[in-house]
């Protein structure tokens, strides 16, 4: 039997590991690499860079808004009756046309790429105290500034007539967007 080498997790974070035999994947490079164990090589043909195109320059790795498609908090009429019936029919607009709205903003900022999701269910306090459930559409956005991503924010929050929505950029800083 074969000498047995003990290697330790400082001496691993060091090692990487090749693709063997043109490998275009991870799990066929592993499968290659089962036969011929632990091959350290350059970090230019190692599995760790497969599949990678490009990436975003640290200023303008964008972020993420939240927001939503019903209307509750933005009153569009005095009289309250007329008010209900007006944020719902302007919630089942919204609705019916969230990715077309979305994708209006997205053309006036030049946008190259974003990605639409359903992945909160939002709740939050308006101005007037009244607490609100709703289900949110999340916008991710890579490639714009922290300033243009503002201006993108505004935008939906004016198309979706929101009191606010929410920013939360890639560096962690979290704001809440109005209309002006």
């Amino acid at each position: 039997m074969g000498k047995k080498i003990i290697i330790t997790e400082n001496q691993l974070k060091d090692i990487i590991f090749e693709c063997l035999n043109e490998a275009k994947s991870s799990i066929a490079g592993m499968k290659a690499n089962s036969v011929n164990k632990f091959l350290p090589i350059s970090k230019e043909r190692s599995i760790i860079s497969e599949g990678i195109d490009w990436e975003v320059d640290n200023d303008i790795r964008g972020g993420t808004i939240v927001f939503s498609t019903d209307i509750n908090a933005v009153q569009l009429h005095d009289n309250k009756f007329i008010n209900f019936l007006k944020q719902k029919l302007a919630t089942i607009k919204n609705r019916l046309n969230a990715t077309k709205k979305i994708d209006a903003v997205a053309n006036a900022h030049n946008l190259v790429g974003w990605t639409i999701g359903h992945n909160y269910d939002g709740r939050y306090k308006a101005k007037n105290g009244k607490n609100f459930g709703e289900n949110s559409l999340t916008l991710d956005i890579v490639g714009v500034s922290d300033d243009d991503l503002i201006a993108i924010a505004t935008d939906i929050c004016k198309s979706f007539q929101q009191e606010c929505v929410l920013l939360k950029l890639i560096s962690g800083k979290v704001y809440f967007i109005n209309q002006s």
